[in-house]
């Protein structure tokens, strides 16, 4: 039973079976299962907090945000089968592991992020292309964690770049 008291003393009263709770309970449960909490993506990934949001929001993946399913409020969760794939892609290749320092004619994907793709949309395609094959990593530097690793051949990471969207005073 759930009671609502108002102003003035009077009080309304909602009445729930049990039976109709726990199949509720079970159903958002199951549904949850589904999904991967934020810092258990973060965590599989190797993104941060702020980019694994806007990577999803740019499609690479996709999420919930918690009330919509129900789910605890102020969360995010991300398919769970959407983030075992893009994982899956980027290890699939077997890329050997190599020492790296900075970008070359090879650049870590963190790299990559912070000068010319961004932590949206570019980082989005590039997300993509990789889980549909058309993009392969080269390499692997453990320097940085999880996919922001790997190494990609420079000139293949700059087509990924997003269109500038500023414009010239004039």
């Amino acid at each position: 039973m759930f009671l609502n008291v108002r102003q003035g003393g009077s009080r309304r009263e909602y009445w729930i079976r049990r039976e109709s709770l726990n199949h509720w309970i079970a159903a958002r449960d199951a549904e949850l299962a589904r999904y991967m909490p934020r810092p258990e993506a973060i965590r599989e990934l190797g993104l941060k907090n702020a980019t694994i949001v806007r990577v999803a929001a740019a499609g690479a993946m996709r999420y919930v945000e918690g009330p919509e399913r129900n789910f605890p409020t102020g969360c995010f969760f991300f398919l769970r089968e959407d983030v075992v794939r893009i994982k899956h892609s980027f290890e699939k290749n077997a890329v050997a592991l190599k020492e790296y320092a900075r970008p070359g004619e090879l650049i870590a994907l963190r790299h990559a992020m912070k000068n010319y793709l961004g932590c949206d949309s570019g980082l989005a395609a590039v997300i993509r292309a990789v889980v549909d094959g058309s993009l392969v990593p080269a390499g692997y530097a453990n320097r940085f964690r999880g996919i922001t690793g790997y190494l990609f051949v420079s000139k293949d990471l700059r087509k990924y770049r997003p269109p500038h969207t500023g414009y010239l005073a004039g």
